[in-house]
């Protein structure tokens, strides 16, 4: 793949290697207290019984996957929207399912192309799931709805 068409899928493998394994892994050795959980990731309204939560920090993200989740159904979707760009959003998109039998899509919004953080959180939210062999499939914007379950 080159440069162009690296960037139109969102890449952001070109920043891996900038985060520390132990930077993953104190992410997940994290304590986050119900209360920390419920202000830091919105529960989206629903008319049915799957919990939507959307999480504002990869940090998080990663250690609501890692400790809260008893089962993640493979494979994981990015989503990049809008596609054939070369700045733009990385939806991170995990269904699974908490111990007490409650349905979940989880998601986290990272970007690409751009400066500053959001791309170095994506690199991130890349990273843990590398490093822990979660099978990713990258779509296009198109599919954001419908894996989001809405």
């Amino acid at each position: 793949m080159n440069a162009i068409e690296s960037l139109l899928k969102g890449n952001v493998s070109d920043l891996l290697d900038s985060i520390p394994d132990s930077e993953i892994l104190k992410a997940l050795q994290m304590k986050v207290s119900e209360e920390t959980l419920r202000r830091i990731a919105t529960k989206l309204p629903t008319n049915d019984s799957v919990l939507r939560l959307r999480f504002h920090c990869e940090k998080t993200f990663v250690w609501y996957i890692a400790n809260r989740l008893s089962r993640v159904d493979l494979p994981i979707f990015k989503v990049v929207t809008p596609c054939d760009t070369r700045t733009g959003a990385n939806y991170y998109i995990v269904w699974g399912q908490e111990p007490d039998g409650t349905e979940v899509v989880a998601f986290f919004r990272g970007t690409y192309g751009y400066g500053g953080m959001g791309p170095l959180q994506s690199a991130f939210v890349e990273k843990f799931f590398k490093m822990f062999e979660y099978r990713v499939e990258i779509r296009c914007g198109d599919y954001l709805l419908s894996l989001l379950r809405l």
